[in-house]
Parts: C-alpha cells; structure tokens; sequence
C-alpha cells in the first residue's frame, strides 16, 4: 500500500519502481525490496503536497561522537550474529523479560506479524514481515515507521523493539502500529527509561513507565514491567561517567573509554536477575517491556456499522 496517500495499491512499472495509481507516488526498488519511505516518493508537480503526512524531519548535525558510534554500528551490522554477541554479552543491558522471538512463537504459527525498526534482528516465522527506514539486508521492506505502508488491520502482532526512542513522533508511530493491527492483535514494545545517549541514528526521547502506559491507551496492556532493570541502568551510567571522568576532557579518549570499560562493568548488569523482580524496580529501569492487545470493536458498533446506524 502506498504510504503516502495510504489508498493506492502499488503497482510495478517497466522501469523497476512502484508507483501509486491514486496520488503518482513513485518507490524504488532494490532487488525485490521495495523502499516505501515517504520521503522517497514526493514529487512537487503533483498533489502530494495534500496527500503527504505532514512530517518535517529537521536537519539535525550530528557531532563527531554520534558520527562515529553510528559508524561502529553500521560496522558491526554487517554480521548480526557477532553484533547480537556483542549486544547481549558487554552491552550494558541485561535482558530479562520476555522475548520478541517467543512473543511472536505464541502468537502462533499462522499469525501475520511486522517487526517495526527490526535492523539486523531477524524474528523466526513463515509469516514476519521486517521492515526499518535504513535499507540493511534481508530486509523485507524499507519504510517509515510514522507512516506504515500497510492496510488497517492487517496484521495479528506487532514487535516494536527499543525504536520509540529513535523517532521523531512516538505517538504517530505507536497509532500507525495501532491502525495496522486487528482488533484483539498484541503489540510488543520495549522502551528505554534510564539509558545513556545512543545515537542510531539519532536520539531523542525516554519514557517512564506511567509516560508508557498513557501513550498505550489505545490498547488493552496486559504486561508492564522492567525489561533490563535497576542494576541495567547502574551499568549504563557507569560506564559513561568513567569514561567522561578519565577521558580529561578530550573527545577521542572518551570514545576509547566508553569502549573499554565496556566489559569491565558488564557483569553488573547480571544483578537485574534478582532486581527486576523487585516491586519497586520499575522507579530506575533501563528498559520497559509492554505487550499489549489492541482494543476490539464492540458487538452492538459492528452491528450499528453493519446497518449503516452510526
């Protein structure tokens, strides 16, 4: 589906691209994915100007720092099973909760799902769609997530992993997974509370767990709790505050230190085994684990709508 005008069903063209009968809208293609981002597809000498979501993504300069962590992950994407190593061993989270991987085993074997901001994370099942705005590998599509290229209520679950963070309009792109799901369709998202800066490419917000919870009620939350807790956090602070404090004010040896200390404060986080199930936990998480199920129409509306009474 087109996501700009969110009507048009894309058809295939002799040059290789998408286009959308309704608004013109054109896509690339690369091989058999298509790059269904917005911006990608604005063409000033059509209507689009109407049709297109009115997202303004300013020009945000990245500092030296940004540029380079980014350029360590993009690096270290290239081979997701070293990155996930990586990420779960001397990253400074420990991941406690439930799994994206056994969220969408239940969901069960026929249940359509879409991973949200999947990056190099490639979710086991015959029916998971991935999709991110940046064009990695192996990606079945390349969109934006303020504006999915999907139909209302297509698909049965949605995995939305520590991506909230990343975009500009949290709560666009938490409606646009809410519009895409079926009524009754579960939602997994994790979300950063106490967590350092990490550009990918950007950064711009956290949550606690009440922020979370208000900006899910469109959905029936069935679980929300820490995800990597209290002892996550403690590791993520300290391993920025060292390599500031010995860094002595220089740039490049505080990108060698936040590197450095790395493994060295990593067995800290293990704590959260024991932490995260402590009732109070949830005051200095790292990270917040949601799953929620979208709310479904009631009886007596579907039939009003079916009469043509509401």
């Amino acid at each position: 589906m087109c996501s700009v005008c969110r009507e048009g069903e894309l058809t295939p063209r002799t040059d290789a691209t998408l286009s959308c009968p309704k608004c013109d809208s054109h896509y690339t293609c690369r091989g058999n994915q298509p790059d269904l981002r917005p911006e990608f597809a604005w063409h000033p000498d059509t209507a689009l100007k109407k049709a297109k979501p009115d997202i303004e993504l300013p020009a945000i300069e990245l500092d030296d720092t940004e540029r380079w962590q980014n350029a360590i992950k993009l690096f270290l994407r290239r081979s997701p099973k070293l990155y996930r190593f990586l990420v779960y061993t001397i990253g400074t989270a420990y991941y406690g909760g439930i799994s994206s991987q056994r969220f969408v085993d239940k969901l069960g074997s026929d249940a359509l799902v879409l991973s949200v901001g999947a990056g190099v994370l490639r979710l086991k099942g015959k029916r998971v769609i991935h999709l991110d705005y940046e064009p990695y590998a192996a990606l079945e599509v390349v969109g934006d997530a303020h504006a999915l290229p999907f139909a209302d209520n297509t698909f049965d679950g949605v995995v939305c992993e520590t991506l909230l963070e990343h975009v500009l309009e949290p709560e666009r792109v938490i409606a646009e997974m809410e519009r895409i799901l079926k009524p009754g369709g579960q939602i997994y998202i994790l979300m950063p509370f106490l967590f350092a800066f990490h550009a990918a490419p950007n950064d711009f917000s956290r949550l606690t767990h009440r922020g979370l919870a208000h900006r899910m009620k469109a959905f029936n939350i069935k679980t929300l709790r820490p995800f990597s807790g209290p002892a996550s956090a403690l590791n993520n602070i300290l391993v920025d505050f060292f390599a500031l404090v010995c860094s002595l004010g220089s740039r490049r040896l505080y990108r060698l230190f936040s590197i450095a200390f790395l493994p060295i404060f990593a067995p800290i986080k293990y704590l959260d085994i024991l932490l995260n199930h402590h009732p109070e936990a949830c005051r200095i998480a790292s990270i917040f684990l949601c799953i929620a199920k979208k709310k479904e129409v009631e009886k007596k509306e579907v039939i009003l709508q079916q009469e043509g009474l509401s």
